[in-house]
């Protein structure tokens, strides 16, 4: 990934964490970037809509979404790039199997003092 796409990302708020994931299955490789940030805000809704914002002006595209859950966007900017934005709640209630993850979201926790962090998952696309 770019780090360039990272740090633009990571650019709509405080980054509290940063990991990489990678996952092989069926012989075929997927390296993930993920990113907790804090955009501010009073709750994880307006936390989430706060951040679509700031990632639309930064030229990502909503191409599904069930707010405050889950965003799945697109860069006009970064190509084949995937943007995947979720709720603190979601992924915590996903059972994220990742154990550094599950540790940098304590961490990101306790630095922050908040419960409206925000998780965001860069993907790299054949597309």
């Amino acid at each position: 990934m770019s780090p360039d796409v990272v740090s633009d990302v990571g650019g709509i708020g405080r980054t509290l964490g940063r990991t990489t994931i990678q996952e092989t299955w069926d012989g075929t490789t997927s390296i993930t970037e993920v990113l907790i940030v804090d955009v501010g805000g009073s709750g994880t809704e307006e936390a989430f809509n706060e951040a679509i914002n700031l990632l639309q002006r930064r030229q990502w595209v909503i191409g599904d979404q069930q707010a405050p859950e889950w965003a799945q966007m697109e860069s006009t900017k970064w190509e084949n790039v995937r943007l995947s934005l979720y709720g603190m709640e979601f992924v915590e209630s996903s059972g994220e199997s990742e154990p550094r993850l599950g540790n940098m979201i304590k961490e990101a926790r306790a630095q922050a003092g908040s419960r409206t962090l925000l998780a965001v998952y860069l993907n790299l696309t054949d597309e």
